[in-house]
């Protein structure tokens, strides 16, 4: 409980530099920041995995097949909004 504490006092202490609650913020933000940490280990591993396990033409299918899927998804964002 001590830790706790002193963890949100020093959250309440950068709230004036800040000007944001933080304790909100970091009680928030906790969960999307562990799953985009999962989200890049998990890629990183994947990619890790077929670079080195995967015969070449393997590996180029893939990452023209995820160009692609970025490039569609970026033009998807500019045309619907």
């Amino acid at each position: 409980m001590e830790l706790k504490r002193k963890i949100v006092d020093f959250l309440k202490w950068t709230e004036k530099y800040t000007r944001t609650d933080m304790v909100y913020a970091v009680g928030v933000g906790f969960w999307w920041i562990t799953g985009r940490i999962f989200s890049f280990l998990a890629s990183f591993l994947i990619l890790f995995f077929f670079a080195r396990f995967a015969p070449k033409e393997v590996y180029g299918a893939y990452t023209y097949i995820l160009s692609m899927a970025a490039i569609f998804g970026l033009f998807a964002l500019v045309f619907i909004s």
